[in-house]
């Protein structure tokens, strides 16, 4: 996965590495724009991936806590029934 994550940064960085020097040789501020456009939308659907899979990993974590609940309620209430006895 490490070996993955450093070819998609190679990736990226020969893409920028491009646009730079295309931006240099000719000088479009048009060109300039809309790379940062880009670069924004990218961003932030990023972040609204990451925000959407946080919220539904957070709803997993209660379930499970709720469920967790639940199990060990009746358990532990039997229990200490018996250690009361």
């Amino acid at each position: 996965e490490m070996a993955e994550q450093e070819a998609r940064w190679k990736e990226s960085y020969d893409l920028l590495l491009g646009e730079n020097e295309k931006l240099k040789s000719s000088g479009a501020e048009a060109l300039l724009a809309a790379q940062w456009r880009h670069r924004y939308e990218a961003c932030l659907k990023e972040k609204e991936d990451a925000i959407t899979n946080w919220n539904m990993e957070k709803e997993k974590v209660v379930e499970l806590q709720d469920s967790r609940k639940k199990v060990d309620a009746g358990k532990y209430e039997s229990r200490y029934r018996d250690l009361k006895e």
